[in-house]
């Protein structure tokens, strides 16, 4: 039974990474972060349907030195957005220096392994977060920023996760 959980949720974990990855690696979203695109918010993330879709609590856009670009926050539970919590900006930035640190430019082979992933504890609620570097398609160019997006574990996902144990 625990195995059983254990994939369940690791696949949950996979798919986030995926996910965020995805994102990370898109022209549009490293134009945005390059200052280059600034309808990209407005065209392909503002409002719900992203959060909704992604069952995503948090999603960060953040330049090289940490400093958010833009945040948003979302409560899957009744589908609405949210405030963002008191210094969670200021909780994220070093994720970002971390991220960008196992990247390699100059390297030929993609960067699939880069970034970082994993649960954290902000004001009593617990996070799995994935950041990754924010670059063109190509994943030749230094980063831009890093990219968060993340899921709260709160009692939604906790019941999705068990049913599909089940």
């Amino acid at each position: 039974q625990s195995s059983i959980l254990s994939a369940v949720v690791e696949n949950s974990l996979v798919d986030l990474k995926r996910i965020t990855r995805d994102w990370a690696i898109w022209d549009n979203t490293y134009a945005y972060a390059s200052g280059e695109y600034p309808d990209y918010i407005r065209k392909h993330v503002a409002g719900t349907s992203l959060m909704s879709r992604y069952r995503l609590s948090v999603l960060a856009v953040m330049d090289l030195e940490g400093k958010a670009l833009y945040t948003s926050f979302f409560d899957t539970e009744p589908n609405r957005s949210i405030p963002e919590p008191e210094g969670f900006r200021d909780f994220l930035a070093p994720y970002v220096q971390a991220a960008l640190q196992v990247h390699k430019p100059d390297s030929e082979a993609p960067q699939s392994d880069i970034g970082n992933d994993g649960f954290v504890i902000y004001q009593d609620k617990a996070y799995y977060l994935c950041v990754m570097p924010i670059q063109p398609s190509n994943e030749k160019s230094s980063p831009a920023g890093a990219l968060f997006f993340g899921r709260t574990l709160g009692k939604e996902e906790l019941t999705r996760l068990s049913r599909m144990e089940n």
